[in-house]
């Protein structure tokens, strides 16, 4: 994407439009500049132009928000401080505050992307509020990007200037990481430290534990309880084997099952009492229930009242029944009387009938007509309907048709237009093809000539390296000739430098010698002070004289100076012998010095041919791409021309579109003749559905007459009441009246069975009689309810007691079944106690095997934490630092790749700020809980890292964040992953040198060559403008220069 103009108007410095249009295109060619400077004093309006641009693009301001909240306070105070003086009017911070406020406030971009200009229209706020945000939320969704291509101060100011490299790294992170990497990182450390603490935590948890480890009693405890409890278990009661890993839970519910099964054998104990009880009942009886004499008694008498009681239910049944005959044949003689008044009347109907039955058929007739004519008037008016329907149809494809041969009309072409429009793309086709071949021509000239002067490049770089290397036998022969005068001196001078090098050498060692021996009597010195300061004696052991004190002797041994005179006279002899080195050294210098510059001056020279050659190919090169685009273009042009004919001709494309018009023509007539003939069909089924209607109506009015005819009427609803559903017919009401005869022939006959049968009981009062039979049988109920309630209370006590026996048992049978239940009573009686002095005993043994248990449960702890702590230090703790060391690593890729390392050294080189610093290097330190992010400037080899921030000066720091922005932006893709190929520098030469100018000239002209991108740069210094006018002139390369002549006013001459 390149910017082809920029339209400002009433946005910061700019007012009206026709003051603030930036046009990057050349006004004979129309083609798109790809380097702009534009020139303009302080405060003119430069940063305007680059926030107008941003702004217009992405709808924010980036220098805005880096300090947003500062920023958005002192705009709202602003507004109060205004408002305190009681005006409160619009703040405009976008907008220009001296343009007409009718004036409309818009930046407009026009790009390569497309023909359709980019808009940002400032937006007309309420009076008291601003017309800019301070949010990154404002951003345009999808243009982040373009920040990468913007570089400001405020940029170098926010990152790279930043003296804490914690505090850079968070920045690096928030503007360009990834968070949620870097919070994974944080993650990470802080599970390496939560796994330090509970490393100590458990260390200490183990000591503590380690203490309670001695245990005195009962070390078999645990297999005499379990021993107790396998002997319960026998009784199955249940009871688990306690083992180590019991716990107080455990403990708590064996108490309770102990417990529990205490009092279930209370309970059981108190059952079996209770049952000793009911059996000594059952023998002999009380005042509450039988013994076993009555209850044999009552079996014998149940059996024969219960016998009568049968004889009893049986004559209720019998009277019961002669009631209910009694009852059916009242009910038959209601049925007869009922069947003969429907006798009569069926025999009126059938006198009645002959007269009516030409009306009836009639009505018949009629109902029949009027329902067909009814579905005939529905199919009519469906034919209707469908009729309307396919007119609709027909009407709307006369629309269509008239519509595509309208459109047909339109795509007609003017065949002379069209042939001049061929002709015209294949001239140009031919141009562009000769053009192309030109450049061609000319790139390989320039090419041969390149491959002429590296030739001879290398040729003097290894008459440098001789040169260096001082194999003057190997130079050139012109250069030995020119400079045989210097040579031969330097090399008698080179002899001279050898010989005192191993002069020096010599001293040297003598030194080395030195030193050790002086070394040796030192220790002899210092331990004779050792050995006089713990005697505290005048008497020195050295030399054995005397002192006049001991603090004297002390200061003689102190001061000794057995050696030093022989070591400074060494010194001094390779000093000076160093200062005659550097003397010769100078000479061989100053004597080579002509051959010196000569050879860098031809280098250089070379080198710059070369370069200059290769921006001539490179510009060449570029030629040649944007001639094969024009021949690509063109040529698409040429199919799509074809294309937009179907690869006709123009006549023949009109002839088909003709054909086409004249078949939907004869289409049209067809349909048109369709939808008449449809129309007078319609006409024809109006009159019938009319007819039919108008039928239907009289035939409605003959069956109301009829309905008024009462005699007639009865004759029909009779035959609906009788017959619903069915025909009115004779032969329906002979059947009814035979019918009718049937049922009283056969009531007639059970009347006559039922008379004869009650004509025994005829006479006798029948409830009298029930009344007596239902007394005897409630009392001999009531006899026999009193001997089974004896028998049933005396068997549920026997069941309660699980006896089973049969009513028809033998009192001496019965008698020796209850003593043997008793004998096994209290056998169960004794085991309950025995069970119950073992629960107790256990209970005591659970008490003594606790703290046993509690011993081996610290045992058992104890290794849990030796376990735990290896764990959490041998595996987890080395995942974790491992996990932490990749994450670091993979931080530190991102931030090289972000922020393209190699490609900043490149680009650094060119400039070449600093005699000795040549390489940049981005380095991220883990080594804190904090990561850090240092930038760091070496040598050529890594060497002698420093930090730019404390010795370089502002001239080179500008160029430091030039080569980074750069690198960074010469690699921004948008989010289609398209290149950029814009790049905007706002002022990027505040301090530098004029080599340093120069060199980054050279590398703005090698961007815009190599790279096709468009750099537009602004500057307040006008001879640097001046300057790149003449380095990358508009007559050679593609560039453009522009200058503000007052505050928001483009010049309109450039």
């Amino acid at each position: 994407m390149k910017f082809k103009k920029v339209e400002i108007q009433a946005f910061r410095a700019y007012d009206k439009v026709e003051n603030g249009t930036f046009d990057f295109s050349d006004q004979e060619t129309g083609e798109i500049a790809d380097f702009i400077s534009i020139y303009a004093p302080n405060g003119f309006g430069k940063t305007s132009f680059y926030d107008a641009v941003e702004w217009g693009f992405t709808n924010n301001i980036n220098r805005f928000l880096r300090k947003h909240g500062k920023n958005a306070d002192a705009a709202k105070a602003e507004r109060t401080y205004k408002a305190d003086f009681g005006t409160k009017e619009k703040q405009h911070i976008i907008r220009n505050k001296f343009s007409d406020p009718d004036l409309e406030g818009f930046v407009r971009l026009s790009t390569t992307v497309s023909d359709k200009t980019i808009v940002n229209t400032i937006p007309d706020v309420r009076s008291g509020q601003p017309d800019f945000k301070f949010k990154l939320s404002e951003t345009k969704k999808g243009t982040e990007y373009f920040q990468d291509v913007l570089l400001s101060q405020e940029w170098i100011d926010a990152f790279l200037k930043e003296d804490d490299s914690n505090i850079r790294y968070e920045k690096f992170i928030t503007y360009f990481g990834d968070k949620n990497l870097d919070e994974y990182y944080k993650n990470v450390v802080g599970l390496i430290k939560a796994n330090d603490v509970n490393i100590t935590s458990l260390k200490t948890e183990l000591q503590k534990c380690q203490l309670k480890l001695n245990f005195e009693g009962d070390k078999d405890i645990l297999k005499k309880i379990n021993s107790h409890i396998d002997l319960l278990n026998q009784d199955n009661l249940g009871f688990r084997r306690i083992d180590t890993d019991f716990t107080d839970k455990d403990f708590l519910e064996l108490s309770d099952l102990i417990d529990t099964r205490m009092l279930k054998l209370n309970f059981s104990l108190e059952k079996v009492i209770e049952n000793e009880k009911k059996i000594e009942s059952l023998l002999i009886g009380s005042t509450e229930e039988a013994g076993i004499a009555e209850y044999i008694d009552a079996a014998k008498k149940i059996a024969e009242g219960i016998k009568q009681l049968n004889e009893f239910q049986n004559t209720l049944k019998q009277l019961l029944a002669t009631k209910t005959d009694r009852s059916e044949l009242d009910k038959i003689n209601r049925n007869l009387e009922s069947l003969s008044k429907l006798t009569l009347e069926a025999n009126q109907i059938k006198s009645a009938f002959g007269k009516y039955v030409t009306q009836i058929f009639q009505q018949a007739e009629v109902l029949a007509l009027s329902k067909a004519e009814g579905e005939k008037l529905v199919s009519e008016q469906n034919k209707l309907l469908i009729s309307d329907l396919q007119i609709k149809r027909g009407d709307e494809r006369i629309k269509i048709i008239l519509a595509e041969i309208e459109e047909m009309r339109q795509q007609f072409v003017n065949p002379e237009l069209e042939e001049y429009t061929r002709l015209e793309l294949i001239s140009k086709q031919s141009q562009f093809n000769k053009e192309l071949e030109e450049i061609t021509k000319a790139l390989n000239g320039r090419k041969a000539e390149k491959s002429a002067l590296s030739n001879g490049l290398a040729e003097l770089k290894r008459a440098q390296s001789c040169f260096i290397e001082h194999k003057f036998s190997l130079i050139p022969q012109d250069l030995r000739t020119e400079f045989a005068k210097q040579i031969a001196s330097a090399e008698k001078l080179i002899q001279r430098r050898e010989k005192i090098l191993f002069e020096i050498d010599g001293i040297q060692r003598a030194i080395t010698q030195q030193e050790l021996l002086s070394e040796d009597i030192q220790q002899f010195i210092l331990r004779g002070a050792e050995i006089v300061n713990n005697a505290k004696s005048n008497h020195c052991p050295l030399c054995d004289s005397e002192f006049e004190s001991f603090e004297d002797l002390t200061f003689a041994i102190n001061n000794n100076t057995a050696l030093s005179q022989v070591m400074q006279a060494l010194i001094e002899e390779r000093s000076n012998k160093g200062e005659l080195l550097d003397e010769i050294s100078n000479r061989i210098v100053s004597e080579l010095k002509l051959l010196a510059d000569r050879i860098d001056g031809l280098i250089n020279n070379a080198n710059y041919e070369i370069k200059v050659r290769d921006e001539l190919i490179e510009g060449l090169d570029n030629q040649s791409k944007n001639l094969q685009k024009k021949i690509e273009d063109n040529t698409e042009a040429l199919v799509k021309w074809s294309a937009k004919l179907q690869g006709l001709t123009p006549d023949h494309f009109n002839s088909n579109k003709q054909t086409t018009i004249d078949l939907l023509t004869s289409e049209l007539l067809e349909l048109q003749t369709t939808t008449k003939n449809i129309r007078e069909e319609i006409a024809i089924v109006e009159k019938s559905i009319n007819d039919l209607k108008n039928s239907v109506a009289e035939r409605e009015e003959t069956l109301r007459q009829l309905r008024e005819d009462l005699e007639y009427s009865s004759v029909v609803l009779f035959f609906r009441k009788q017959f619903p559903g069915k025909a009115i017919s004779l032969e329906l009401l002979d059947e009814l009246i035979a019918k009718i005869q049937e049922d009283q022939k056969k009531a007639d006959s059970r009347k006559s069975h039922l008379t004869k049968s009650l004509e025994t009981s005829n006479g006798q009062n029948l409830s009298i009689l029930i009344d007596e039979v239902n007394a005897d049988i409630v009392k001999r109920e009531r006899l026999n309810s009193d001997l089974l309630r004896v028998i049933n209370k005396f068997e549920q006590s026997a069941e309660s007691l699980a006896l089973k026996f049969e009513r028809s048992i033998s009192l001496e049978h019965l008698e020796f079944l209850l003593k043997d239940e008793m004998a096994d009573l209290k056998k169960r009686i004794e085991m309950n106690k025995v069970t119950t002095q073992n629960l107790l005993l256990l209970k005591r043994l659970q008490e003594n095997v606790m703290p046993y248990l509690n011993h081996q449960k610290f045992v058992k702890t104890a290794d849990g934490l030796e376990k735990r702590i290896k764990l959490l230090r041998d595996k987890i703790g080395k995942n974790l630092c491992v996990e932490r060391d990749r994450i670091s690593k993979f931080i530190h890729e991102q931030v090289e790749s972000f922020f393209y390392e190699d490609l900043i050294n490149v680009l650094y080189r060119k400039v070449d700020p600093h005699p000795e610093y040549k390489k940049i290097k981005f380095k991220c330190d883990f080594s804190n809980d904090k990561p850090k992010l240092n930038v760091f400037v070496t040598g050529e080899n890594g060497d002698n890292p420093l930090v730019p921030n404390l010795y370089f000066s502002t001239a080179q720091m500008n160029i430091l964040s030039l080569s980074i922005f750069l690198a960074k932006a010469l690699n921004a893709e948008d989010n289609d992953g398209n290149p950029v190929n814009c790049i905007f520098i706002d002022d990027p030469i505040q301090s530098m040198d004029s080599i340093n100018i120069l060199s980054t000239i050279d590398l703005f002209r090698s961007i815009v060559v190599k790279f096709n991108k468009q750099i537009i740069l602004s500057t307040h210094d006008e001879n640097f403008h001046n300057l790149l006018r003449r380095k990358i002139p508009a007559s050679l390369f593609n560039a453009k220069y522009i200058e503000l002549e007052t505050f928001g006013t483009v010049r309109s001459t450039y």
